[in-house]
């Protein structure tokens, strides 16, 4: 009897699971789209960021020469630079009005860079009027006199702040003292052209995988292509460090020193600033000459806690290249100074190398005994 009850406590709660499954589902298929995807989405979000975790290393080392390098060529991708120019509104009103001598009416209106602030101006249109009106502009009347016109021309704003107040003030009505002078405006606008720089500056990278210790001479080439009468100074700095500040000449190939001292191993920041005007600049190239022909090393690191998984067998680091075209690949890896050799005629080389890697910083080194073209070379923790 008991093992009876016991066989219907099970097939009753194995009922109840498939129920809630059975819900879980269906409320699954209910939901919006962009919810439903959010959900599904995020079992295989986590597989990516796994994945990102393991890879060590992923490189694209292109053609690998039997000759060792004795100059690394990096070449750049163009890059624009331009200021756009946008007619804005700065402040509006829909209406103001100011009535009797005691009383003006203020607006404040702040600007975040003044000096790219040009042909300010104040607009409006007169809806009814007594007297002279004044306007005074950072406690300076800029104006001062009686409107007759319903839409008279704009009025100039010069000397522009960060923080400014526009204030409307009506004139004494003198010895009529009956009277009482007032001004009525609508559609009030403080109207200006701003120069947009946000893409006056770019910045893109290139990566060193040689010992900038061993570079003799070092190089930035790069063509401007730009209109010479509407062209400012061009600053360059490779890793924040400005390698050139002058007025280029467009159409001109420029040829800068670069002090070797500047590039570090691994991924370096080549930027370009223009003061004014608009710049295309092509031809990028980042030359090094070194001292004692190499061939390229890529760099990995492995922490301390994942070394220790490998030194336990817990996990493997994998090695693997892959090959463009149907020739044989031969050649030697050097992983920290400890040789493997391939002579193979398969595109993909694929090799634990848990044996061969230390804690911290590790280098990989390819040597073809006949050009290679390696289109991907990767290091993942499995």
């Amino acid at each position: 009897m008991l093992f009876r009850k016991g066989q219907g406590g099970g097939a009753s709660t194995a009922a109840f699971v498939a129920l809630i499954t059975l819900f879980i589902i269906i409320w699954i298929l209910f939901l919006p789209p962009a919810e439903r995807a959010k959900i599904l989405d995020n079992e295989s979000d986590a597989a990516a960021l796994e994945e990102n975790k393991s890879l060590l290393l992923d490189e694209s080392p292109k053609t690998l020469f039997v000759e060792k390098q004795s100059e690394f060529n990096h070449n750049i991708n163009s890059i624009n630079l331009f200021t756009v120019e946008e007619d804005q509104i700065i402040k509006r009103r829909d209406s103001i009005a100011v009535e009797g001598q005691q009383s003006s009416f203020r607006i404040p209106f702040h600007l975040d860079d003044p000096e790219n602030v040009q042909n300010a101006k104040l607009a409006f249109t007169v809806e009814s009027h007594t007297g002279s009106l004044q306007i005074v502009l950072n406690d300076d009347i800029i104006f001062s006199g009686e409107i007759k016109e319903v839409a008279p021309s704009p009025i100039t704003l010069d000397n522009l702040e960060e923080d400014n107040i526009l204030e409307f003030r009506v004139s004494s009505q003198g010895w009529q003292f009956w009277k009482v002078n007032s001004y009525e405006l609508k559609d009030v606008r403080i109207i200006a052209t701003i120069k947009n720089l946000n893409n006056r500056e770019a910045s893109t990278q290139f990566s060193v995988t040689y010992n900038p210790e061993n570079v003799e001479k070092s190089q930035l080439r790069f063509v401007p292509d730009c209109s010479q009468a509407q062209v400012g100074v061009l600053t360059a700095t490779i890793n924040d460090r400005v390698v050139l500040s002058k007025v280029p000449e467009c159409e001109s190939a420029e040829i800068v020193d670069v002090d070797p001292k500047l590039l570090i191993k691994g991924t370096n920041i080549l930027s370009f600033k223009s003061e004014t005007g608009a710049m295309i600049i092509n031809n990028i190239r980042v030359t090094s000459k070194v001292e004692q022909p190499t061939y390229p090393i890529y760099y990995f690191e492995l922490n301390a806690t994942d070394f220790r998984r490998v030194e336990q067998n817990q996990k493997n680091v994998r090695f693997t290249m892959t090959f463009a075209g149907d020739e044989d690949k031969i050649g030697t890896i050097n992983i920290n100074n400890r040789k493997l050799s391939f002579n193979q005629n398969s595109k993909t080389y694929s090799k634990d190398i848990s044996q061969y890697v230390i804690e911290d910083n590790n280098f990989v080194q390819i040597i073809p005994e006949k050009t290679l073209e390696v289109q991907r070379l990767t290091v993942r923790l499995e």
